[in-house]
C-alpha cells in the first residue's frame, strides 16, 4: 500500500547520518505480542503503545557502509489517508559512540521530513527515561506528520503518524505518540 511504502521511506530517515544506504529487503514477521488492555506490547522491541488496532509487523534489512541494519516496523493503516508507525533499529555501539547523539537525532528528523518533501513547522527536544529524543511536526505538499525519535543506548525508536494533507488531530497525536513507553530501562 502507498502508506506502508511511504512509512518505510520515512523510517529510513536516520540512515541520512549513516552513509551508504542502499536497497532494502522486506519480510513480514510474526512477533510475540502481549496485550496490555489497550496497549500493543513488543517484548523484543521493549515498548508498549496504544495502536488504534493491530499493526502489521515487518523487518527490512537496510545495507549501509557499517553493515546491514535491521529495521523492525509496526504499521497500522487507518483507511487510505492515515497511518500509525513504530520502528526501531539497532546500530553498532561503536557507530553511536563515534557520533553526537543530538546530531544523530537531528539528521534523522531532517531525513524523515526530506523523504516526504516536508517543512518542519514545530520541534522540541524531549526524552524518555533519561534518553534523548526529539518531537516534530512537518508538512509537505501531500502529507503531514507528527513524529517522535528516541535514541536509547544504541537503538533508534521512531514513532509517527502520517496523514494526507493535514496533521492528525491532537487527540490522535496524544493518544498514540504520548502512549509510547519503554517496558525495561
Amino acid at each position: 500500500m502507498k502508506k506502508t511504502l511511504l512509512f518505510s521511506m520515512l523510517a529510513l530517515g536516520f540512515m541520512v547520518v549513516m552513509p551508504g544506504c542502499g536497497t532494502k529487503t522486506k519480510k513480514t514477521d510474526s512477533e510475540n505480542v502481549v496485550s496490555d488492555q489497550s496497549k500493543y506490547t513488543s517484548e523484543e522491541g521493549n515498548f508498549k503503545i496504544a495502536f488504534p488496532s493491530e499493526p502489521t509487523v515487518t523487518t527490512e534489512a537496510v545495507p549501509t557502509e557499517i553493515g546491514d541494519i535491521q529495521m523492525k516496523l509496526f504499521i497500522y493503516e487507518n483507511g487510505s489517508d492515515e497511518a500509525y508507525m513504530v520502528a526501531y533499529s539497532d546500530y553498532p555501539q561503536v557507530a553511536i559512540d563515534a557520533g553526537d547523539r543530538k546530531e544523530m537525532l537531528r539528521g534523522s528528523k531532517e531525513g524523515v521530513a526530506g523523504n516526504i518533501a516536508a517543512t518542519i513547522e514545530e520541534e522540541k527536544d524531549i526524552e524518555i527515561n533519561g534518553y534523548p529524543g526529539v518531537f516534530f511536526k512537518a508538512k509537505g505538499p501531500e502529507f503531514a506528520t507528527v513524529y517522535k525519535l528516541f535514541l536509547v543506548k544504541n537503538r533508534l525508536y521512531q514513532v509517527g503518524i502520517l496523514k494526507a494533507s493535514a496533521y492528525p488531530s491532537d487527540a490522535d497525536t496524544k493518544g498514540f505518540l504520548d502512549s509510547f513507553e519503554l517496558i525495561r530501562k
